[in-house]
């Protein structure tokens, strides 16, 4: 049994020498998985600045409820087409709308640099007033004359607020000159 021990031990001890003259190989490093890519936001396009509109402006919740301002509607025939104005014995004419070939333009009392906010029974919309050449104490805002809005200020029948920067606010009595007025602006009547 001696020989085969041996030639046993003998074939081990090859081995291991064979072994040990064989160059290890590292094992393959292992890498990390590679992060998704980052995605940013796209650069939004500048925008120009919009009109300053005076965001303190507030007409009450219960504005239908206010009695509604002094005053009387007068109707008139403007160079442009008809014209309505709101007249009081305090202010003169703080309100007026007048038809401009396809535009209706809501004329205000109003210091420089004003907003306005008109509220009718069923919206409400602001409006950052410009002047006209050589006006003092009004501004004004340029409406389609199809614009929808108009409409809710006609089926109000007229009752709708007004606040305007610096002014006290309108309520305006309710009357169907609104409705005769925006039809005739829009036939060119």
């Amino acid at each position: 049994m001696k020989p085969i021990v041996f030639t046993a031990a003998a074939g081990l001890a090859v081995t291991f020498a064979i072994a040990a003259c064989v160059p290890q190989v590292a094992p393959p490093a292992t890498t990390a998985p590679t992060p998704p890519p980052v995605q940013t936001a796209p650069t939004p396009t500048p925008q120009p600045p919009p009109t300053a509109v005076d965001t303190t402006l507030a007409i009450e919740d219960d504005w239908l409820d206010r009695p509604a301002t002094a005053g009387m509607w007068q109707s008139a025939r403007g160079a442009g087409g008809p014209r309505l104005a709101f007249r009081t014995a305090q202010s003169g004419e703080p309100f007026a709308m007048e038809c401009q070939g396809n535009d209706v333009l809501l004329t205000v009392a109003s210091p420089a640099n004003a907003s306005m906010i008109v509220a009718t029974e069923t919206a409400s919309r602001t409006f950052a007033l410009e002047r006209s050449a050589g006006s003092s104490g009004t501004g004004y805002s340029s409406l389609a004359a199809r614009d929808p809005f108009l409409d809710a200020m006609a089926f109000s029948r007229g009752r709708f607020a007004v606040a305007v920067t610096g002014q006290p606010n309108l309520y305006l009595p309710a009357r169907p000159d609104i409705t005769r007025f925006l039809e005739e602006c829009r036939t060119g009547n």
